[in-house]
């Protein structure tokens, strides 16, 4: 599926608006990098961000438990909670 990035952030700007929710700007890249280095090299969360590894060492190699990130990256929703992007009308 292809997805304008400023659509994204046009559309999740809205919804957070909507939903009366304020969310930190970089939460998202940032939790994704704090979970990812929790199980991952450097290397390979730097490569997936597009960042240089020194930068993500010295972000966020501090406060995860081993292991944290498969937790993280195994949440998923319960039951008949999924739906598919085909699915997905865009209005």
């Amino acid at each position: 599926m292809e997805f304008a990035e400023s659509a994204f952030r046009e559309y999740r700007r809205q919804l957070l608006a909507r939903l009366k929710i304020t969310f930190p700007i970089y939460a998202s890249r940032n939790s994704y990098a704090s979970y990812s280095y929790s199980f991952r090299s450097g290397g390979e969360v730097a490569k997936a961000m597009g960042d240089l590894e020194e930068t993500v060492r010295r972000h966020y190699i501090e406060g995860m438990e081993p292991d944290t990130g498969f937790a993280w990256f195994g949440i998923r929703p319960e039951g008949n909670k999924i739906v598919a992007f085909q699915d997905v009308v865009a209005v």
